[in-house]
């Protein structure tokens, strides 16, 4: 049990490399916990998919109702994270079977309703979870909650709403001081101020970001750098945008994450067409289309349609970008996104 508490405080700490050299040395004596924490280490990199092979294998050995719930909401978690929605609801129906009022369930829970548009559900959750961790003073929850708040208020196009509560999850983990999520509320003001055109404000949280997370942190380096991409094409500096786009496809592809590889598509297509590369730009936005459909990113293919009847319209297919536009138009209506009204230029 020794070991088992260092890995656990290792992993915390986000000292991956230690954790990862004890299982090695001990893991034969260390199962099934070790089939866990190869996954929390996994995920912890940003490489859902391998987590989830060790989590499905430990939850065929774990010893407690307990630890299966830790093992199913880590599950549902990849999930989400990789946007299965309806696989991810799955293991939160699993988990609140065995304990039906347990906080994690209900989070990971409310997590799944926003990635679904059930914003009024994950709303409901959301708020009465921050309530109950601000009186327990559990500031890392709080910072959680109102993260989590803060992009779905994002999705509904209330810009300053999102920023206050992206600023509030900051100071709260500050408070806590976990860095993983002060590193998420920074992405959060950064993707917020992008879309109001605070651009120097943008990159300045993306590179914050980067300077926080961990060299282990895969995910979170491929998010900065396209963030960081998407701020400079913005401004204007379009060949460096588009050297740290290929730094994120790369890490993105290594994680095999098609939302956010769809992102970075997204993103080269916007500087081709920009330089008036047309046929190379539209290339790029089918891709995009192709893994946000394959990853179920609803926003994300709205974005490349609009995008797409821009460049139709550049190219001379008027009526062909008529028609891919107001249908882009209609689908965001339909799934309740202001997509169709940001200004991504």
């Amino acid at each position: 049990m020794e070991q088992i508490e260092k890995i656990s405080a290792y992993l915390e700490r986000e000292e991956i490399e230690k954790a990862q050299s004890l299982i090695k040395k001990n893991g034969k004596a260390l199962m099934p916990e070790a089939l866990f924490y190869q996954g929390e280490i996994w995920r912890m990199k940003g490489f859902f998919e391998r987590a989830c092979v060790f989590y499905m294998k430990y939850i065929s050995s774990a010893k407690s109702k307990s630890d299966k719930k830790n093992a199913y909401l880590k599950m549902a978690a990849c999930k989400r994270a990789l946007g299965l929605k309806k696989e991810s609801l799955y293991w939160c129906r699993k988990a609140l079977a065995l304990y039906p009022k347990d906080e994690e369930a209900l989070l990971e829970t409310a997590m799944t309703y926003r990635l679904s548009g059930l914003w009024d559900r994950a709303r409901g959750i959301f708020l009465r979870l921050k309530k109950a961790y601000l009186a327990e003073k559990d500031y890392a929850g709080v910072s959680y909650i109102l993260w989590a708040l803060g992009g779905l208020e994002r999705s509904r196009g209330e810009l300053e709403s999102s920023k206050r509560l992206f600023m509030n999850s900051l100071k709260f983990a500050r408070l806590a001081k976990d860095r993983s999520l002060e590193v998420y509320a920074l992405f959060g003001l950064g993707g917020v101020c992008r879309i109001k055109g605070e651009l120097e404000n943008s990159l300045s949280y993306y590179r914050k970001a980067s300077s926080l997370s961990g060299r282990n942190d895969t995910f979170a380096a491929a998010y900065s750098f396209c963030g960081a991409a998407n701020a400079l094409r913005q401004l204007g500096d379009l060949d460096e945008a588009e050297k740290l786009y290929e730094k994120s496809r790369i890490l993105y592809r290594a994680l095999q994450d098609k939302p956010d590889l769809g992102f970075v598509y997204w993103g080269k297509g916007e500087i081709k067409r920009k330089k008036g590369k047309l046929k190379e730009a539209f290339s790029d936005f089918k891709t995009a289309s192709k893994l946000f459909s394959a990853g179920f990113e609803k926003r994300g293919e709205i974005l490349s349609a609009l995008s797409s009847a821009k460049t139709l319209y550049a190219m001379g297919r008027k009526a062909q970008a008529d028609k891919v536009y107001f249908s882009a138009v209609e689908s965001a209506k339909k799934e309740g996104l202001k997509t169709y009204l940001e200004d991504y230029t």
